[in-house]
């Protein structure tokens, strides 16, 4: 018997998360566990432990398994998975992670609709097995499918699941799903399917991070904690224990988009911000085995860096979607069968032709799907002669076709095209994909942002200008609009300067579920009282009938106090993630809001101090001019973002609320989000809306060029 526990023990030595279990009755089935599922998916393993035994193993316990045919005799796996969810304790860590994975599944199953265009059965993808020079991981099936698994063909979270270390790379066309391919998996891993338990606690959460945003001089684990913190609400001390305990799974999706291509628009080999994301995930260990990661990348961009690849990872390929595959999605998705009947003929008699090599990859599928949902004669893409006719005559009605199964006031599709040609254009311009608001202010230009925000601030300081002139004695005005000038000048000094720092994060919702934070506050709170009833003693103090004085002073510095906690208080307790994972709009909204709380807290003290001296006239003039100007400083990034939507609208550039227009444009399928920012559906439809403004778009309406009729499908 020796040989065998010899055996089980070598083969499972680099199973993680036996390395995290306490021992007795958790280690045991974890044990019972990990044995099942190496039986199930090493087939070597099985058979050699088959030699070694002429009947079941016995482990301490009473947990029986057996060898044959890679089946667990005691309990079965699902059995174990389910026991050990109901009767296992969990640590803090593991409550934390389950948070997170429930946060994480709500995200990107709307994710994964929109992506799919709301039809719950999508493409079944197939890919195969590409093995690369060098290391490999181990235990990789030839081929795989997306949801549909055969008898011989796994699903991609059985394909995962067995492949040892569990790093994948996923390649393929542009448009091939690569992204609906890894939602699909992240939403398996943390919710199997027909399990009622949405993962074992020790499981790695799988959370997505586009790479287009990192800084490659950041550490993996460094950027990985930063997006728990931002994206997800963790506090740092959290963040970095879920990162270095390994309990994330980094889902990173973008490899291609870190370096710009060359002037012919192929790959720059060079692409130096790739290699070093492919260095550091080389280096990226979980103990003495590579640690778990599946990265995203198409397959030219990934072609170029092979000599610098992933190492200890199965790359799999995501195959052309089959014809007989593309008739069964267009079918499923027509609501006219009779109208598609020619183009779904053409699919099945020319399976080698340009309609069908078209129409094989997910991206196109959708594009011609929604172009025809609502209306027209898909029998006319039969007369384009080639790919890119096709690709132009969709391009072309896609976003009206768009605008009109999502319509809202105020959205026609010629105005939503100006609009995303201009986003586009700036991307463009940017070099980089993810729109995010609070950078999108130099879009009407820079200087006029710039003058306009320095106007503004200065005509609502001015605000305060009313009350001083209502002061008792002139030199008591004089010098409360002297104040206000000074306040006016100093804030419009400082807002007018072209860098904006990002925006800080705020919710209320912190005080109430992050312990922490409760704590800030109060610490804020107590701090805001010591100061105001201090100043109340000092104030008392120093007049002639001390008592008097002390009573008023004990009155306005309880005052004071009350509204130094309202403020400072809740800026301490609230400044932060939020709970849950972040909108691209949430960064803007809430900075403009710490301005706002920081402002009246601010301006509050300044006014009951100064009407102390000077009566209340003078306390209001220099609590508005000052309130407001902290406000507009604190709120840096939300004030600059709403004098650029200001400035933007009046030149017709974009609308008035940007932020709610990218999220319709993302439920009709124009945009998707990634993390903390928007992206255009794909980067196809980007660079197509970059170059076509909306005067150089044909109608809808109009039928095919020429050209592009010289012939049928072949």
């Amino acid at each position: 018997m020796g040989r065998v526990y010899e055996l089980v023990a070598e083969r499972l030595a680099g199973e993680p998360a036996l390395r995290r279990v306490a021992s007795g009755e958790e280690a045991r089935r974890s044990l019972v566990r990990a044995v099942g599922e190496a039986l199930a998916r090493d087939a070597a393993f099985a058979r050699r432990l088959d030699e070694l035994l002429d009947g079941p193993l016995p482990f301490p316990g009473g947990a029986v398994i057996s060898a044959r045919d890679g089946s667990v005799a005691a309990w079965s796996i699902d059995s174990v998975h389910t026991h050990t969810h109901t009767h296992v304790a969990q640590t803090p860590l593991d409550r934390r992670a389950q948070a997170l994975a429930r946060q994480v599944l709500a995200q990107e199953e709307r994710e994964w609709k929109r992506l799919v265009g709301g039809d719950l059965k999508p493409i079944d993808l197939a890919y195969t097995y590409l093995p690369e020079p060098g290391r490999n991981a181990g235990n990789a099936a030839e081929r795989g499918r997306q949801v549909a698994a055969r008898e011989t063909v796994p699903d991609i979270a059985a394909y995962y699941r067995r492949i040892t270390p569990r790093r994948l790379l996923i390649t393929g066309a542009p448009g091939a799903g690569k992204t609906v391919l890894a939602l699909d998996l992240m939403i398996a891993l943390i919710r199997p399917p027909g399990e009622a338990a949405p993962r074992l606690p020790y499981e790695p959460v799988p959370v997505r991070l586009p790479l287009s945003g990192w800084d490659t001089d950041e550490p993996l684990r460094g950027h990985l904690t930063d997006r728990l913190i931002r994206a997800f609400g963790l506090s740092p001390a959290h963040a970095r224990e879920l990162v270095d305990e390994r309990r994330i799974l980094p889902v990173l999706d973008g490899l291609d988009e870190m370096d710009p291509p060359l002037p012919d628009g192929t790959p720059d080999p060079a692409a130096p911000r790739a290699r070093a994301v492919l260095s550091a995930l080389n280096d990226y260990q979980d103990g003495l085995q590579a640690a778990p990661v599946i990265l995203l990348c198409r397959t030219g961009h990934y072609e170029v860096l092979r000599d610098g690849p992933l190492r200890d990872a199965t790359r799999v390929e995501i195959a052309p979607v089959a014809p007989d595959d593309a008739r069964a999605y267009l079918t499923d998705r027509a609501k006219d069968p009779a109208r598609w009947e020619p183009l779904l003929r053409a699919l099945r008699d020319e399976p080698d032709g340009t309609l069908a090599r078209f129409l094989s990859t997910p991206w196109r599928l959708c594009l011609t799907a929604t172009v025809y949902e609502a209306g027209g004669d898909p029998a006319g893409l039969l007369g384009f002669a080639t790919p890119a006719a096709l690709d132009a005559h969709l391009l072309a009605r896609y976003v009206p076709a768009a605008t009109r199964l999502r319509a809202r006031p105020g959205y026609p599709a010629e105005r939503v095209h100006a609009w995303l040609h201009r986003l586009a254009r700036q991307m463009d311009d940017e070099g980089h994909p993810d729109i995010q608001l609070h950078r999108l202010w130099p879009l009407p230009g820079r200087k006029r942002v710039c003058v306009a925000d320095g106007r503004v601030a200065t005509a609502l300081c001015a605000l305060g200008t009313p009350f001083a002139l209502l002061a008792p004695t002139p030199d008591r005005t004089a010098a409360a609009l002297l104040m206000v000038l000074t306040s006016a000048l100093f804030t419009s000094w400082t807002v007018v300067h072209e860098n904006v720092n990002p925006p800080f994060v705020l919710h209320l919702r912190l005080l109430l579920s992050v312990p922490h934070r409760r704590g800030r506050a109060v610490a804020g709170a107590a701090a805001s009282v010591a100061l105001g009833l201090g100043y109340g003693l000092f104030y008392g103090y120093a007049e002639a009938d001390r008592w008097a004085g002390l009573a008023l002073g004990l009155g306005l510095g309880a005052a004071l106090a009350g509204v130094l906690v309202l403020g400072s208080g809740f800026l301490t307790g609230l400044v932060g993630p939020p709970p849950r994972a972040a909108s691209p709009r949430d960064g803007v909204l809430d900075d403009a809001f710490r301005g706002l709380l920081g402002g009246l807290c601010f301006g509050g003290g300044a006014g009951i101090l100064f009407a102390d001296r000077g009566g209340w006239a003078y306390g209001m003039a220099e609590g508005v001019s000052w309130g407001i100007g902290m406000a507009l400083t604190l709120g840096a990034a939300g004030r600059r973002y709403a004098v650029f939507t200001l400035c933007a609208r009046r030149d017709g550039l974009l609308p008035l609320r940007l932020g709610a227009f990218l999220d319709w444009a993302c439920e009709a399928g124009l945009m998707r989000l990634s993390g903390p920012a928007y992206q255009f559906r794909h980067g196809e439809l980007q660079r197509w809306l970059a170059e076509h403004p909306p005067g150089a778009v044909p109608s809808p309406s109009s039928p095919p060029p020429a050209s592009a009729q010289e012939s049928t499908v072949s």
